[in-house]
């Protein structure tokens, strides 16, 4: 019997080192693929940095959404199956409708919400290139709205199941406009009435009032799973009465 140990030849280490990298390649292909399916057809996480929808979403709330409410969105396409209706009252997620070529891109939009999450936690004020927009839905397509100085009609009557946030301290949005809502779209608006950028004010083509298409409605917000005080630090900001709490 020999009593010498075989010694490794030196191409027996690279070859490990190779298979451990290759591993690593597979795994993070996988957590990738994993969070692209479930970002894209089960529920996606998002941070909103403005106070549109006061009281029902605070400034520094984190909210979870599900991203096949409104059926399954075939990727980069405006294309579902499965598709299921848009309701009145529904808080929605949609593309903003300020940059549509670059806005509209969902790989752009995903990037986008992930730098949001991220610098979100450091940086308290950050504001998203390409925000996504969050609205309450508060007409669908056949739907006769009226705006009467700051009342608001669906089919001649007023709105209904919750109540707009009117801030006293800011100038009233005096609109005096009838129309007819056209198909496949929606009309949305913030519940922070007196301080929300919506379809009242985004004038796309020239339009007096702006609706969003029923394809571009990404995703309806669930609940709140996460929320920071913007002026206060990470150690006495969280805002634990907001957290695990669902969006009506």
């Amino acid at each position: 019997m020999s009593i010498f140990r075989k010694v490794p030849t030196k191409s027996s280490a690279p070859k490990g080192l190779k298979k451990i990298l290759r591993e690593w390649v597979e795994a993070l292909l996988f957590a990738f693929v994993i969070a692209f399916v479930f970002r894209t057809w089960i529920y996606a996480p998002f941070r909103v940095p403005t106070g549109s929808m006061i009281p029902t979403i605070n400034v520094g709330d984190h909210i979870m959404a599900d991203m096949s409410a409104y059926g399954y969105q075939i990727p980069f396409t405006d294309y579902r199956i499965l598709e299921k209706q848009i309701q009145r009252g529904d808080v929605v997620i949609f593309p903003s409708p300020l940059n549509p070529v670059v806005c509209d891109s969902n790989i752009y939009s995903a990037y986008d919400t992930f730098v949001s999450l991220v610098v979100g936690f450091v940086k308290k004020d950050y504001v998203p290139t390409c925000m996504d927009f969050i609205k309450r839905v508060v007409a669908v397509e056949g739907d006769t709205i009226e705006f009467s100085g700051e009342d608001f009609l669906v089919n001649g009557e007023k709105e209904k199941n919750y109540v707009p946030f009117y801030n006293p301290y800011l100038p009233p949005v005096m609109l005096f406009f009838k129309d007819q809502m056209p198909k496949n779209s929606v009309f949305t608006m913030g519940d922070n009435r007196r301080d929300s950028l919506d379809g009242r004010f985004w004038h796309i083509d020239n339009q007096v009032l702006s609706y969003v298409s029923r394809s571009k409605v990404r995703a309806k917000a669930k609940w709140i799973y996460f929320s920071m005080d913007p002026q206060k630090s990470i150690f006495n900001g969280i805002q634990w009465n907001r957290m695990f709490t669902a969006i009506k």
